[in-house]
Parts: structure tokens; sequence; C-alpha cells
């Protein structure tokens, strides 16, 4: 598993789940979306929610960057007031400092971006110290910083933020702090895109280069530990489909000809390479353009015949309607798998993440922003490198 999940703990070291519901609910569809675009990874993806002093919603760690998230309820549209407050449907929305001691937040900040880079603030405090101690290379000179992202994360699915958008460049221009090398406003389905930009960087003094630095993946969760009192969030995990997703190896004859890792929640099958995953070729004339779907569930891995033509068989059986997948079916598309027009393909489940993917791996991973580290390491380079591999992605 390379999405791992934490929360936050109470004084008395107790799990400290989301406290309203908002957030709760946007916890898991943030985690539901992180765990289909990263689960098969290579790479390791930390997600704390809910974690105090500082209070920040959701933590992200990974290999090439950490991102802090505030999370907000606001509906209506999202926009700026010549004082620089938000507002949510023309009302001033405030994000609130808590105050040790009362029951009450305290003095309000001005923004939800002031309020993320409060906590901003306090994390960097807590983070140097631990990167000096694990990446001494790192903190050599004066004046150094290690640059993070920030976000604010708007979960109603009735907010309007395209005036935000456009907005927020400009107004954030000269806005960011030491340590924050991007801001930006998003909604929950686009979390994952934040998580794949995530990038460190490493300034010295007050003015450019900006040097790549890449955790070393041992070190991520003692990392989190260090910074905050956290626990792994079971109740969550659990609900996640760890060991539900497989692959179809394509056969021609007894031979495997390519083979398919079914990441996603949908995969379709068919001739039309606009709308399917798996593009059958136009040779395999029996084969309909959208002739099957496999989905993968809390019930396990389902195909379903999409009223194709001639059919969609499971083990020699034309099915009807759906049928649960089993390690070593063989699936026919267009026919029992007796003419050159029909193609077949097994069915394998994937019970290890990290295993090695087949050579003839077609493209069907999920595809995210990579860069080379100039240093497996961690160590910062002389010169900076351009990429010149891409360990991990799928081959053309």
């Amino acid at each position: 598993m390379t999405v791992e999940l934490y929360v936050g703990k109470d004084p008395q070291g107790r799990i400290w789940e989301p406290d309203f519901t908002h957030e709760a609910n946007a916890a898991i569809r943030i985690i539901g979306s992180a765990w289909r675009a990263f689960h098969a990874s290579r790479e390791l993806y930390l997600l704390a929610f809910n974690l105090h002093s500082p209070n920040i919603d959701l933590l992200v760690i990974s290999e090439r960057g950490i991102g802090l998230l505030e999370m907000k309820a606001h509906r209506g549209a999202i926009t700026i007031d010549p004082d620089g407050h938000w507002l949510a449907g023309g009302e001033k929305m405030l994000g609130y400092k808590a105050v040790t001691g009362r029951e009450r937040p305290g003095s309000s900040y001005l923004n939800p971006h002031d309020q993320v880079q409060g906590h901003g603030d306090r994390l960097q405090e807590r983070l140097l110290p631990v990167i000096r101690e694990q990446y001494p290379e790192l903190t050599r000179g004066k004046r150094r910083h290690l640059r993070m992202q920030s976000c604010v994360c708007f979960t109603n699915p009735e907010v309007e933020l395209s005036e935000m958008r456009k907005a927020v460049p400009e107004w954030s221009r000269g806005r960011l702090k030491s340590w924050e090398s991007d801001f930006s406003v998003i909604a929950p389905a686009e979390v994952p895109e934040w998580i794949s930009s995530l990038r460190f960087e490493v300034k010295q003094q007050d003015i450019p280069p900006y040097y790549p630095f890449r955790l070393d993946p041992a070190k991520q969760r003692p990392l989190l530990n260090q910074l905050f009192e956290v626990d792994r969030w079971k109740a969550v995990e659990r609900m996640l489909p760890i060991h539900r997703y497989g692959r179809l190896q394509q056969l021609r004859d007894s031979r495997i000809v390519a083979a398919y890792s079914l990441w996603e929640e949908e995969t379709f099958l068919g001739r039309d390479h606009l709308k399917c995953t798996i593009v059958v070729p136009q040779e395999y004339t029996k084969v309909s353009r959208m002739h099957a779907v496999i989905r993968r569930g809390a019930g396990g891995i389902v195909l379903e015949d999409l009223q194709s033509h001639n059919g969609t068989f499971l083990d020699g059986r034309r099915i009807d309607g759906k049928a649960v997948l089993q390690e070593g079916a063989v699936i026919a598309l267009g026919g029992a798998g007796n003419s050159e027009k029909e193609t077949r393909y097994a069915f394998h489940l994937v019970e290890n993440p990290q295993e090695e993917l087949d050579t003839t791996e077609d493209g069907t991973r999920p595809q995210l922003p990579r860069t080379d580290m100039p240093n497996a390491a961690g160590r910062l380079p002389g010169v900076t490198q351009p990429a010149s591999s891409r360990e991990g992605e799928a081959a053309p």
C-alpha cells in the first residue's frame, strides 16, 4: 500500500477524527480519489488529517514535497474585496485563530490564505530542525528555506470558484511566505493533481536558484511522527480496496501479447479508441465498439456486458449482465474464443501493489507529472540536471 492514512490525536492520545461533517465527508472523497490515483505508485504518499498544534486539515508528505490543505465548506461565488477579505456569496469569510485555554476561537484571520499561512509558519518552525538533523547538507549557509505548497479546498458542491481562480495568481503575488512555493484554490476532485505537483525547493539567501530535493522514503514516516502525534486511520483504510484490482493478459492462441492493469474504478473494453480504456484492434470485428466494462467495488471486480452484438463470455459461458471475476478467469469478447475475429483475456488478481509491471503495460496506469531526482539519496547536486528518464511510467 503506497497511500497511507493518518489522523491526529487528542490531548489524551486518542484518535481525533475531523470535527465537522463537511470535513469528514470531504476527507472520504479526497481519500478515494487519492487512492485511485496513487495506490499503484512506486512512491509513498502519507495523508494526515485533522492535525493539531498547528491545526492542519490535511498534510501530505511525499518523496517530492510537502503540502498543507485547508478545507472550507462555503457555498456561492468566492471572490475577493478591495481590502483583501475573501467573500462567499458576498459575505466575508474568515478563518479563526485558536487560542489555548479558551473554548471559543480567538481573533480571525483576514482570509483562509492567511489561515493556512499561519499553520505553515508553525509547521516550518518544527520542520526545519528535523530536516537539519536528517539532511545537514541542506542547511549549510544562512537563510535556507525548504519550500512547501499550500492550498484552500472548497468542499461544498454549490461553491463557484471561477472568479477566484482568475484572481488568485495576481492577488497572491507578493503575499507568499518564504517557505511557500505555490498557493492554489481547488475542489476535492482536484486534490490528486495538487498532490502530484508537490515539490520541495531548497533556497539559499533571497535569490534563485532553487535546488530540487527528494526525501528518503525510509524517513517519511519518522518525519511525520516527529512533527505530529498521529495514528493510522485504520477505520478508513479498511474501506479501501487494497487487493481489489487486477490485470488482464491479452491472449493469442496460447501466447500473451499484451497486459493491462485495472487501476481505474471503471475499465471499458471495445474498438472505440476515444471511449474505451482498453482498445481492441479493429481486426477483431466481432467485438463491439463499446463491448464490456470491468468495475472495481466493495463486492469485488465485476465484468459487465454492454449489450454487445456478439456477447461477452466468461470461462466459455456467455454472461447475462454481470459476473464477478475470479483468479485465472478467461474473458472472451465477441464469441467463446474460437474465432480470429474475437479476442480473449486472462484475468489475474494483483495482491502486491509493488510488484514489477509487465513490460507490455500499455498505458492504462494513471499518468502523473514526474521529474527525475538529481540524487536518489536526497543530496544536493552541484547543478540541476534535466529529466532524462521516467522510471515507473507506463510504456507508450
